[in-house]
């Protein structure tokens, strides 16, 4: 069994669950999920901004279930059933390489190719935020993060419309990143020269702006392409998910959300636009989050929009 700790909000738990799940499917293992941490920190506020944190990706198709208190603590501390056994977890406890242990814990956010090789009976925590990780379960992860309830009458009727057009999903991230000193935010301008970009790429594009300020938007976004302002499912961010997913093309901020949207679209013609630096210091390398197949875009990270 793979335990994996899940935590943080949507993003972060596909990377972390996506991870699990590649590792448990290796080793022909079964995949358990670590939810305790939305058991304190369900509320947090960080510069400034109080948000929730939901585990959600119980609104998705996913096979794993929640472990119990019993079966981390059986993972995390093995007894052993007999002489040998207990020698050989006395082993991987003091003596095995630390991708061999019973507890692994992502030490930064580099792809780390020990990672890759994991044993049976182990609890992993981390963001794993490198699609190395997991690329060869592609398929099956888009399964198992397929959303659980069927959509709206609406909302087949624009994934209708996403999937006949050369529909582009922008998705614009601000609350709790405004200020943020380490994440920032792309600002406008980025977002203003990848619509540019991507009309230069793409025939007759037709751009889907989804955000978690909808006002903002109104009141201080302007570019010179049309686009739509996606707000009929607010504050339902899943019923956002699946139409950013349907989309053909997509425009993504720094952030792990859009991030899983642009990956796991179907389209065979699909043009990513990321942004070039992914956080606002040099100190942490995020270099390999972005595939290498995805158009990295300069840009300057702000710490906050203008007209705030």
């Amino acid at each position: 069994m793979i335990v994996t700790r899940i935590f943080q909000g949507l993003g972060n738990q596909m990377f972390q669950y996506a991870y699990g799940f590649a590792r448990a499917y290796e080793l022909k293992t079964a995949l358990k999920i670590d939810t305790t941490y939305y058991e304190k920190h369900s509320e947090v506020e960080q510069w400034g901004y109080k948000y929730k944190r939901d585990f959600g990706l119980n609104r998705f198709r996913i096979s794993a279930v929640e472990a119990d208190k019993s079966e981390i603590e059986q993972v995390i501390y093995p007894k052993g059933k007999n002489l040998i056994q207990k020698l050989k977890n006395q082993y991987r406890l003091r003596w095995a390489p630390a991708n061999h242990k019973f507890q692994i814990k992502e030490k930064n956010y580099e792809f780390d190719y020990a990672l890759l090789n994991i044993l049976d009976n182990t609890y992993v925590e981390g963001y794993f935020t490198d699609e190395r990780y997991f690329k060869n379960v592609s398929a099956q992860l888009r399964y198992e993060f397929t959303l659980l309830n069927r959509p709206s009458d609406i909302n087949i009727e624009l994934i209708t419309k996403m999937q006949n057009s050369n529909s582009v999903c922008i998705s614009v991230r601000r609350t709790n990143f405004l200020n943020n000193p380490l994440h920032g935010t792309c600002g406008e301008e980025y977002y203003y020269n990848a619509m540019d970009e991507m009309a230069a790429k793409v025939d007759a594009p037709t751009f889907y702006i989804f955000s978690d300020d909808n006002q903002w938007l109104k009141n201080h976004f302007r570019s010179k392409h049309s686009y739509q302002i996606m707000e009929h499912n607010y504050p339902d961010f899943y019923e956002d998910f699946r139409l950013m997913v349907s989309c053909k093309h997509h425009i993504i901020p720094n952030s792990t959300y859009p991030w899983w949207a642009a990956w796991l679209s179907n389209s065979p013609s699909k043009i990513v636009i990321a942004p070039k630096y992914w956080l606002n210091t040099t100190e942490i390398n995020y270099s390999n989050f972005v595939p290498a197949n995805w158009i990295k875009l300069e840009h300057q990270i702000n710490t906050k929009f203008s007209g705030d």
